[in-house]
């Protein structure tokens, strides 16, 4: 993805702040409405505003399908990881509700490659912790240590 005011040209209401070395707003219209999270200089998660309703998601969502520049690979990573995240559930529960369905809208979008790895440890985890199940297979660490019966007698 570059950042150039000539990123967007047909959609001149979209604009990226740098805010710092780690984090970049994506706005539209003047609006926050995604962040993107760098790590040296590369994107690895994403996270929309908590506060849009579920007809401005909707809407976020088509702009950016529509922007391309590689802001589309991260779509999906902001909705699942925004989805997954408590503090949305709780904060704004009619969005939280409709971004399975957006999910499923935007199966046909490339996926940052970036997020497919912290999809595979952050994801699984947040699943594992919310569902009270382990995503690791248990292991001779995990097991309880007990110490074996003992085989002197006591005297008497």
């Amino acid at each position: 993805m570059s950042f150039s005011p000539w990123t967007f040209p047909s959609l001149n209401l979209i604009s990226i702040t740098v805010m710092n070395a780690d984090h970049v707003t994506v706005d539209i219209a003047g609006r926050s409405v995604l962040d993107l999270d760098l790590s040296r200089g590369r994107m690895v998660g994403a996270c929309f505003r908590f506060s849009l309703t579920p007809d401005e998601l909707r809407s976020v969502v088509a702009d950016l399908r529509s922007a391309g520049s590689g802001l589309e690979r991260w779509i999906v990573p902001a909705l699942e990881f925004t989805h997954s995240t408590r503090g949305f559930k709780k904060s704004n529960p009619k969005s939280h509700a409709i971004v399975p369905k957006l999910l499923k809208a935007c199966r046909d979008l490339p996926i940052a490659e970036q997020w497919k790895r912290v999809r595979e440890r952050v994801i699984a985890n947040e699943t594992a912790e919310d569902t009270g199940t382990t995503s690791r297979k248990p292991g001779p660490q995990s097991a309880p240590v007990r110490k074996p019966p003992s085989t002197r007698r006591k005297a008497t």
